[in-house]
């Protein structure tokens, strides 16, 4: 490694520490007084406009329709369980005590509820597939 960049660091090439330099010169470093947060802030503080957290999960399902995409973690330190479901451009964030509470509250988010009310239950058997049911099946040889 007998080529170095600027700042000292040894490359296996010429050309990597040049790229090195290229890069770093790019990225010159803010003051720390002047860095703006890049997200939107609501008025109340909670997040951009699209945020919908204030909300209970079942109304947004109702307005927004089931989630396309939830994201679930546990945060250790605080022994929360947390759950962020986005509803067409609308987020929803919650945090529950228990991993239970986390995934019955993912299950209202996608809707799991609306679709066992929406569900029809199926056909009664009829007498024909009684019938078949009824009689032996034949054996498979070998088994």
């Amino acid at each position: 490694m007998g080529v170095y960049d600027k700042q000292g660091n040894p490359h296996h090439s010429a050309s990597r520490a040049k790229l090195h330099d290229e890069m770093s010169a790019s990225k010159k470093p803010e003051p720390a007084g002047e860095k703006e947060d890049k997200k939107p802030q609501l008025k109340d503080g909670k997040g951009t406009e699209h945020d919908v957290s204030k909300m209970k999960i079942e109304e947004v399902v109702k307005q927004h329709g089931p989630a396309h995409e939830i994201h679930s973690m546990h945060d250790h330190a605080a022994n929360q369980h947390i759950v962020h479901s986005i509803h067409g451009e609308k987020h929803h964030h919650s945090s529950h005590d228990t991993a239970g509470d986390a995934h019955a509250h993912m299950g209202k988010a996608i809707g799991a509820e609306m679709q066992s009310q929406d569900e029809k239950p199926e056909p009664e058997e009829t007498p024909d597939t009684e019938v078949a049911m009824s009689q032996p099946q034949p054996a498979i040889p070998g088994m």
